[in-house]
Order: C-alpha cells, then structure tokens, then sequence
C-alpha cells in the first residue's frame, strides 16, 4: 500500500509541473512583476541605468519640424548651458600608456562627444589636461634610453622621430663598423655575440680547444690497413660514401658523420674485420654516433633495413655491443668538426660561400684514408679552411690571426692542403659522388658546381 500511495504522489507531482504557467511564474509575461527581490550588484545597476533612462526619457524635447528645430538653435546658448549642468570628466587609469584619459560623455542629439565639439574645445571650456611627461624606457638590444614621446598634433609622426638622424648610434651598429672597416690581419672578438648567450660558455673556450688539442691525438686512429686481410683503402671509400647518403636520408647532423667515420676507424684499427661485416660496423657506428649527438636517432629496424637486410637483428646488437666495449665507452672524441667550426667565425665578415667550401673539403677528405690517418682533426680542419679561401680567392689566405688562432703556420698545413685540393679537383668525375651531389645542391649554394681556379697548387 505504501508503495501505491507513493506513486500517486508522484503522478500528482508530474502532473503540477506539466500545469503550471512557466512564463507567469517566471515573471515575463507584461503586467507580472518579480516577487524575489534581486541581490545581485549586476542586477541591481541594470535596473538603476533603466530607471534613469526612463527619467530623463521625459525631459528631452524634441522639435517636431525643421522649423522649430532652427528656432531653438537661435535661441541663446549660454542660456541653456547655464540651466543643465556640465557633463564631469571620468578619470580612467590607462593599463597601456600609464596616463589618464578623460572620457566625455556625448552630446545630446550627436554623433560625438563633447570633447570633439569646437565650442567646448574653446579656451574658456577646455578641461585643463597636463602634458604627457616622457618615459625613459631601457632598450634591451642597445642599452639606451629612448623617451616615449606623443605624437605632434596634426602630423602623423611623433617628435623624436625628427630627432632620429641625429641619434646616436646603438651598440651593436657601432661593432658592426668596427669591423667592416678593421683590416684582415687583425684579431676579431669572434664571441662577442656570446657575451649573453649563457650556453655558449664563451669565457671558457680557450681552455676547451687547448684541451682539444691536448687530447687529439689519443682518439686518432692508427694506420691500420696493413693489418686488415680483406679490407683495402677502395672499400673503405665505398662505405664512407654511402654513409653520407645515408646521412642525408635521415637528416642528422653534421658532427654526427665525423664522429661516425671516427668511431669506424678507431675500431679497424683494433679489430680485423672481414669484408662482409663491414657494412654491418659502418651501420652500427652510425646508431653508436646518433645516440651520441642526435636527439631522435634511426631505430634498429631502419638501418636495417636500408642495408638490404642483409645482417639481422641479432648480429646487429652483437657487433653493436663489442664495438662498445673495444673502445670503451669512448665516444667523447675530438673531430675536425670542432675546430672547423672555431676557424669557420674568425673570419671578418660571415661568408656563408667559404663556409660550405671548407666543410665540402673536409668531408672529401672524410673517404680518403691517408687524409684521416696521417694527420690531425686540427690540421685537417685548417687545411680545409686555408684551401677554401685559396680557391675562393679570399686574401689574405691565412693570416696572422688564423694563424695563432689554428696553431699551425702554411708549411705545416700545406702537405694535408695539396691533398685536399687533389680530390676536390677530381670529385666530378670519381664514382664516389655523395659528398660532391650534397654539395650541389640549393642548401649547400651549389658550391661543388662553381669553376675550379687554374693552377690552384701555385696559390698555396
């Protein structure tokens, strides 16, 4: 009984709320008004600005022809002025310029505000507004102050911009003519743009590239090839040119292929490998040097893969880890592309076309392997930067500055430049093309593609 009487109930329930008068309850209907008072400040100067609206709706009298809307205007002004009160000034606090705006509310019957109104703007009217005062704003590039100053009336460009040809000049546009009027032979502040850059650890670059070249020689390869029975110099050049393309493939970085081909050599120099491996060494230096420098690197897979799968999964992690453990988890090396890069910013003016030039040498000599052998990253790196500017015809071709900057005078760099010079000459027209196709291309400005000078030996 109990649950039939409940469920009565709630029938009656449904059946009052289906009955009632929504809009009448509610209070929308004319002639209703709302029972519950509203608490709400919103609400409340909603219903303050409608009721003054409705006060002054009466007030306004309005000419009923064009007639009598000229009588009235001939009437006296100051009259009617004098009967109405002035409209006050608002002062809102402007988040933007700091300053105060003084919003007028509009005339009566117009379009524009009181403040556009020639009448109100007289002398006698105008509301006194002090001036603007300037703003010393510190400017983060130069290091000076510039004022803020409002613009003229009636011209469309402030007043300090007539004084800008009499400026002086900022910080940086004094370095630059510094340099471009500074002679070749003397020394450049190369880490000058440095000075705020807190990753570039510029006060601590001498030391690193001394204790670069302290350490060179200890990560160099040794000549290894007598001790290979089925490697010889050919097939090392056929690997290193494929590993370019394969570079390019996925995209990594430069430093990556020269710690690549160092991580091949140092482990022939230890390990005799035999002929069919060793594109399976090549492979696995390749994932050792990506996980070094690269953040995303190739999964094992995709080498794999691009090697024709040739190798397995299995032989890959094997040789992966015994490379690992014959040179001892040594893979913090001093490359060329170190010092390439340090010799590559001494120049005067960035030249973006020696700059392609000297690392297009550099990885020329990359597949030659009495160029990786026989002498250091810091001489390659020199060579590759004194040949560039010889065939570019950059005077003067090694400078003082360079000089004591690389370590090496001409005669010391000149055998490993001759060398360089050699294979640039004939890279058009070898097998071997990957480096010479990269660097014909638009990203590299087509260096491989200019003329090469007559007699480019004498030069150097």
């Amino acid at each position: 009984m109990d649950t039939k009487s409940k469920g009565k109930h709630k029938g009656k329930q449904k059946e009052e709320r289906s009955n009632r008068r929504v809009l009448g309850d509610i209070g929308n209907l004319e002639g209703n008004q709302v029972s519950r008072p509203i608490t709400r400040n919103f609400h409340k100067k909603l219903l303050e600005k409608a009721e003054a609206a409705a006060n002054s709706a009466p007030e306004l009298e309005v000419p009923a022809n064009c007639d009598q809307g000229a009588t009235l205007r001939n009437q006296n002004v100051g009259d009617d002025c004098a009967q109405k009160p002035n409209p006050e000034a608002v002062h809102v606090d402007s988040s933007e310029a700091g300053e105060k705006l003084d919003l007028v509310p509009k005339k009566e019957g117009s379009g524009r505000s009181s403040r556009e109104d020639p009448i109100l703007n007289s002398p006698l009217t105008t509301l006194s507004k002090p001036n603007p005062e300037a703003v010393d704003v510190d400017s983060s590039e130069a290091g000076e102050k510039l004022d803020s100053v409002p613009k003229k009336e009636g011209s469309g460009k402030s007043a300090r911009e007539d004084q800008i040809p009499n400026s002086p000049p900022t910080t940086k546009s004094k370095i630059a003519r510094r340099i471009l009027i500074e002679p070749e032979d003397q020394p450049v502040d190369m880490d000058a743009d440095d000075d705020t850059n807190n990753l570039a650890a510029d006060e601590y670059l001498d030391e690193l590239y001394n204790f670069y070249k302290l350490t060179e020689e200890e990560n160099r390869a040794s000549d290894y090839m007598e001790s290979q029975k089925e490697i010889n110099t050919k097939m090392r050049t056929i690997v290193v040119d494929w590993l370019v393309e394969v570079h390019r493939h996925f995209k990594l970085k430069t430093e990556t292929l020269f710690l690549n081909i160092n991580i091949i050599d140092r482990y022939l120099s230890l390990i005799n490998v035999p002929k069919k491996e060793l594109q399976l060494v090549a492979i696995c230096s390749m994932s050792l040097a990506c996980k070094y420098e690269e953040v995303s690197y190739p999964k094992v897979n995709d080498l794999l893969e691009i090697s024709d799968k040739f190798y397995n999964r299995r032989q890959f992690i094997s040789r992966e880890r015994d490379i690992v453990e014959k040179l001892q988890w040594n893979f913090t090396v001093t490359t060329p592309y170190v010092f390439l890069v340090r010799l590559i910013r001494a120049s005067i003016v960035q030249d973006k076309e020696m700059e392609n030039m000297a690392f297009y040498l550099a990885e020329l000599g990359l597949g030659n392997y009495y160029v990786m052998v026989l002498f250091s990253p810091s001489q390659i790196a020199a060579a590759a930067v004194y040949s560039a500017r010889c065939i570019l015809n950059r005077i003067q071709y090694w400078n003082q500055y360079l000089q004591n900057l690389a370590g090496y005078c001409i005669e010391q760099i000149k055998d490993c430049a001759k060398l360089l010079v050699r294979i640039y000459a004939s890279a058009a027209d070898v097998k071997t093309k990957s480096v010479y196709n990269k660097f014909s291309s638009p990203r590299k400005g087509h260096i491989a593609l200019l003329p090469q000078p007559r007699n480019i030996e004498e030069r150097l």
